[in-house]
């Protein structure tokens, strides 16, 4: 039993000691390894297809606007703005004339106040317009619509998206009308007075512009 006792205590104190052994210093840092061997280079993609420039979209002309009103919360203000990009496509929808004897019809004409071709370039303006051509143009079914935010110099802004025809303006002037087919030039001016219950400033608005494109005919 004694040679047992003094065996189990030599072992308690040889792993005492084993324990109390403190770690040696790291060993130096092995060499990196050798470079991997590079991939092959893959194909060359195809050139993509060149994007609209700004002469492209703008070369049909636009319209100038311009507000005079009072804002929501009282405040005169005035606007201007230049609605002069056409749709990047569908231009036989949104920039056409339709020709029938003396009568001109322009149905749609749109543009936009930034570039278009981008969900986020929402501020546009459409035109509609009828013209019985003579030595003294007649004009009926006029309306135009446009959506923009306006913003002021006092740093507020609002939106405006409105469509204004005969049945919500009064007062319209529409002079210098031209229409050159040769050319496909249509120009004049307009002014318009909304009551402010016709309008999303909640006050009177005089609204004007001139009106300065080139429209295409169907084939």
């Amino acid at each position: 039993m004694k040679r047992i006792s003094y065996l189990l205590f030599a072992l308690l104190l040889s792993f005492s000691l084993l324990n109390c052994a403190e770690d040696g210093d790291p060993g130096p840092a092995g060499a990196d390894g050798a470079d991997g061997v590079d991939g092959v280079d893959g194909v060359d993609g195809q050139d993509g297809q060149d994007g609209y420039g700004l002469e492209e979209i703008s070369k049909y002309g636009g319209f100038m606007i311009y507000l005079d009103g009072t804002r929501a919360d009282d405040v005169a203000f005035q606007d201007t703005s230049f609605f002069q990009f056409v749709p990047v496509e569908y231009l036989s929808s949104n920039n056409i004339v339709n020709v029938s004897g003396s009568t001109y019809t322009y149905n749609n004409i749109r543009r936009f106040l930034s570039a278009p071709d981008d969900v986020y370039q929402e501020s546009y303006s459409v035109l509609y317009l009828t013209v019985e051509d003579g030595e003294t143009p007649t004009f009926s079914n006029f309306s135009i619509s446009f959506r923009k935010d306006v913003v002021t110099s006092d740093f507020k802004v609002f939106d405006l998206n409105d469509t204004y025809s005969s049945s919500s303006y009064t007062d319209l002037v529409i002079d210098e009308y031209s229409y050159t087919p040769s050319t496909g030039r249509l120009y004049f001016t307009f002014s318009f007075n909304v009551a402010g219950s016709n309008n999303g400033t909640g006050n009177d608005l005089q609204v004007s512009g001139v009106v300065d494109i080139i429209v295409l005919q169907t084939l």
